[in-house]
């Protein structure tokens, strides 16, 4: 396994998702899901599952309508993002 950190600037879109109200107060899963929909453009069945002990998954339909919400309150264009199609 390797690890870096990446020099350039954040993206407009995560910057704006961070500086988000909802942001601060979602939960755990939801914060970490809204982020990979930015960083990594999974398809809706593409996500890493989160969980406990090895155990995890995607994120539920309700947490991609609140992402969605999220993304709707940073003025993020949903269209962008795969999962949020």
């Amino acid at each position: 396994d390797s690890f870096s950190l990446a020099t350039k600037p954040i993206a407009a879109d995560l910057a704006a998702l961070l500086t988000t109200p909802g942001f601060a107060a979602a939960d755990f899963r939801v914060q970490q899901f809204a982020i990979w929909t930015i960083t990594n453009n999974p398809a809706r069945n593409g996500y890493v599952g989160l969980g406990t002990f090895g155990v995890g998954s995607g994120p539920s339909d309700a947490e991609i309508r609140e992402i969605k919400a999220l993304f709707k309150e940073a003025g993020i264009d949903t269209s962008s993002y795969r999962a949020l199609r």
